[in-house]
């Protein structure tokens, strides 16, 4: 799964391959919703290199849904939660 070619897929191309990226994106999400379970962090007990790397992407939750016509909260719960609780940096400055 990487979300950075699909949601440029979703930025660049016309409404039938737009909508297949995010249905893509949407699918990707709720993989990681998933394996993030019921845990704080995808890596367990401590915030990982993949806890990380999503918080990257956190910032791009918004653009998404205004491009793709759709709603991370809607799709997407345990994902957007996980971002608001850890974009708030503590857990990263913890681990660091």
């Amino acid at each position: 799964m990487q979300i950075f070619p699909i949601g440029s897929k979703l930025w660049t191309s016309a409404s039938d391959e737009a909508k297949n990226a995010t249905e893509e994106l949407v699918e990707s999400f709720k993989t990681l919703e998933k394996e993030l379970g019921e845990k704080t962090y995808f890596g367990g007990e401590a915030f990982s290199f993949i806890d990380l790397s999503l918080i990257a992407f956190s910032t791009f939750f918004h653009s998404f849904e205004i491009v793709g016509n759709f709603s991370m909260e809607a799709e997407c719960p345990m994902i957007v939660e996980w971002a608001n609780v850890h974009e708030k940096g503590e857990c990263l400055s913890v681990s660091l």
